[in-house]
């Protein structure tokens, strides 16, 4: 049941970040292509100013569509081999599950830092800058939903605030 309920969020995440990745991709190069960021104006978002990662990074990932090829890979071989364990789609839902989750926290958090550092360059109040990526809500739900890298972006955030 577990497993069956991760394949969904997973394919409808994966379709809604593909969806999302189209349209961006649409506007961006409608708007003639602008990659620069006013860090006076700057949203907090690590993907302003480059929307089609934004969308890449919402769902159509390497690691949401290695999960759900797996999973169709496991339907259709369960068909034909008997499989050691009933618990096996479960688990198997649960580790891409818990990787996707990582991949989430991890593309968000660095790219804020990124952003922020390079924003900073040619900024006067760096520490603002950072404070932005620190508070952005996308970015505080990504250390959220995967704490146990969460808490490394936290503190890297706060020990990179504190030393401006």
């Amino acid at each position: 049941m577990f497993a069956g309920i991760v394949f969904v969020l997973l394919v409808l995440i994966t379709a809604g970040g593909f969806f999302y990745w189209r349209r961006a991709r649409r506007i961006f190069y409608a708007n003639g292509c602008v990659k620069d960021v006013d860090p006076y104006s700057w949203s907090g978002s690590p993907w302003e100013g480059r929307p089609k990662r934004g969308g890449m990074f919402g769902g159509f990932s390497f690691v949401a569509m290695t999960g759900v090829l797996l999973f169709v890979f496991y339907l259709l071989l369960s068909f034909k081999v008997p499989m050691p364990s009933k618990y096996f789609p479960n688990g198997l839902a649960a580790i891409d599950l818990f990787l996707y989750l990582t991949w989430v926290c991890f593309r968000q958090n660095r790219q804020a830092l990124k952003m922020a550092e390079h924003l900073s360059k040619d900024f006067s109040d760096r520490k603002a800058l950072y404070m932005k990526a620190f508070k952005y809500w996308p970015t505080r739900v990504s250390r959220w939903i995967a704490p146990w890298l969460g808490v490394f972006y936290y503190f890297k955030f706060k020990r990179v605030i504190n030393s401006l």
